[in-house]
């Protein structure tokens, strides 16, 4: 949880070459940073690739995590059946990729090819965002398919320069943090591809999360919660691809958007930082809206934006409410910033926004997650000059340091420098406690040790810390502990202001508690005074209202309805709707 701290540097330095096997193939290790660039045919290109994550050069550990992760959490959670679960899982997979543009198919074939791996196993981890999305939108609630967040802030800056951020908030934490990476693209002679650049992790070939071109179109991609449920689409990963491979105004990048639809709802984020303009695209199979930045300021996070999309949104009332808070934060933090003259640090300091001024877990208060798995600036001078700051450090990355890159640099010059930055320059006592949330949230989401993750952040004084300590006991099975945690919680001082819904998550805790330990009497009592207490408003989350009005008219709740867990995105219960 060590953090160490450094001020932001004036010079830039020379990366280290590691591997320069031939011209068309160079990695530079910038301060930590793996800087691939890669020129020839997009073929060429996939193999050499996947030939750098065989021989060691690039991680494999994230193209493990996310090509093997459902394999593994179905073989811990269904025994025998995991076998023909993977097996149907795979056909799936299949199913997703079979409109995939044939020379996209060929370079995932190639770079499988280069890394020495079935193919499949390659398509499993490009199909699984799409996976996670698809299954929620089926009302499902696997804790071990990932969800995304993400915070997306642009603004024309005081001193005339624009500037982007985003915030990638998604699994993956430990793994994609500690390994990130950024893909710079030469096509071959005569091509009509742009040159572009890919930022992601070891082992991530296609621009779907994030990256940009060289005509200065950035694309980011944000989670949407939907029940429109699809298999005809492309995979999310190859879509943005696309976009930074021949985009080069807007225009262009919504058509090419428009063809190119995902087999679910996302979120596209683009801008175009010579023309200093955002837009966000929800595109799905039969829904495809855009929103434009109006004046000096663009913000996107997760909730949708158009009527016609909030009528298929089925996001947690939790997860819901977080997001649009998060955009109405970070509008006000950018007006209060531009206002007073911050420039440089002003986009950095957004997406590290938290509540607590030491650090502490109070999700449904901050932009910063424990999730923020990556983060990435992009500025354009008044020199028309555009930089990338991307981050370096363990998740959550807003907080930490960058390295940072000219563009028309890393465009031209196969010998790359770097600058190491600190916009934000957080402590290392608020540094050590962000961390500390970020490994509660692997351990809890990625390892099942509940009661580990709740015990990390036994010194955050905070309700969301008490809150995820009484599901990890819940969790665990200990149930009067559980039941004791939320009376204490609810009764202590300090946390008599809370939102009311996370208040409700840890009424129905205690109300689970007592009737997984056989108090039905003190159950139904407490279920229906939880009922008259909110008769006017209800419930704020769905399932928890559905499971207080079971146990209110004295039937058996089924097993689902007391299938509780910990949202570290919202900090109450994730109570998707069914």
């Amino acid at each position: 949880l060590g953090f160490f701290f450094i001020t932001q540097s004036a010079f830039a330095q020379p990366c280290e070459n590691i591997y320069n096997r031939s011209p068309a193939v160079l990695v530079h290790n910038c301060s930590g940073l793996k800087v691939v660039r890669l020129s020839g045919t997009p073929r060429d290109r996939a193999m050499a690739f996947g030939a750098l994550v065989r021989n060691g050069t690039l991680s494999p550990d994230v193209l493990n995590y996310f090509g093997t992760k459902l394999e593994r959490d179905l073989a811990g959670g269904l025994g025998w059946l995991a076998k023909p679960a993977l097996l149907a899982y795979n056909q799936f997979v299949r199913v997703l990729h079979r409109n995939v543009p044939i020379p996209l198919a060929e370079e995932i074939d190639a770079m499988a090819e280069g890394m020495g791996v079935d193919p499949i196993v390659l398509r499993r981890g490009l199909s699984l965002a799409d996976t996670g999305v698809l299954v929620h939108a089926l009302g499902s609630r696997f804790r071990f398919l990932p969800a995304m967040g993400c915070t997306s802030v642009a603004a024309q800056l005081p001193d005339g320069s624009f500037a982007y951020g985003r915030n990638l908030d998604f699994a993956g934490v430990g793994l994609w943090d500690r390994n990130p990476m950024l893909l710079v693209v030469e096509p071959e002679a005569g091509s009509s591809e742009l040159r572009h650049i890919v930022i992601g992790a070891d082992g991530l070939l296609f621009g779907g999360i994030t990256g940009a071109n060289e005509a200065g179109i950035t694309l980011a991609v944000h989670q949407n919660y939907t029940s429109e449920a699809g298999v005809v689409g492309q995979p999310l990963p190859l879509i943005g691809e696309f976009v930074l491979r021949k985009a080069r105004t807007l225009d262009e990048a919504v058509d090419i958007l428009r063809s190119l639809r995902p087999a679910v709802l996302w979120t596209f984020v683009l801008t175009d930082l010579r023309a200093e303009e955002a837009i966000a695209v929800e595109s799905s199979p039969s829904h495809f809206l855009v929103r434009r930045q109006e004046g000096k300021l663009f913000v996107q996070t997760n909730h949708a934006m158009h009527e016609e999309s909030r009528q298929i949104e089925n996001a947690s009332f939790g997860v819901k409410t977080n997001s649009i808070f998060r955009m109405k934060q970070a509008y006000e933090l950018l007006e209060s910033g531009l206002k007073s003259g911050r420039k440089s640090d002003l986009l950095a300091s957004v997406l590290a926004q938290q509540e607590d001024p030491e650090g502490r877990f109070t999700a449904y208060h901050d932009i910063l997650k424990g999730l923020t798995i990556q983060t990435a600036l992009f500025t354009r001078g008044q020199n028309r000059e555009i930089r990338l700051e991307l981050s370096i450090d363990p998740s959550p990355t807003a907080s930490g340091r960058f390295a940072s890159f000219s563009l028309s640099d890393l465009w031209k010059n196969a010998e790359p420098s770097v600058e190491v930055t600190d916009p934000v320059r957080t402590s290392p006592a608020k540094r050590a406690n962000q961390r500390a949330i970020a490994e509660a949230f692997r351990l809890y989401f990625d390892e099942h040790q509940y009661l580990k993750a709740a015990q990390l952040l036994e010194s955050h004084r905070t309700f969301d810390a008490a809150v995820l300590r009484i599901v990890a006991l819940y969790e665990e099975g200990r149930f009067a502990e559980s039941a004791l945690e939320s009376d204490f919680a609810l009764r202590d001082p300090h946390f008599l202001g809370e939102p009311i819904y996370v208040r409700q998550s840890v009424e129905t805790l205690r109300l689970a508690s007592l009737y997984q330990l056989g108090q039905k009497k003190e159950a139904l009592s407490l279920a229906q005074d939880l009922e008259e207490r909110y008769g006017a408003t209800g419930i704020s989350a769905d399932r928890l209202a559905l499971l207080v009005g079971t146990i209110a008219r004295g039937k058996k709740p089924a097993a689902w309805m007391l299938d509780l867990e910990f949202d570290f995105f919202s900090g109450d219960l994730s109570g998707r709707k069914n």
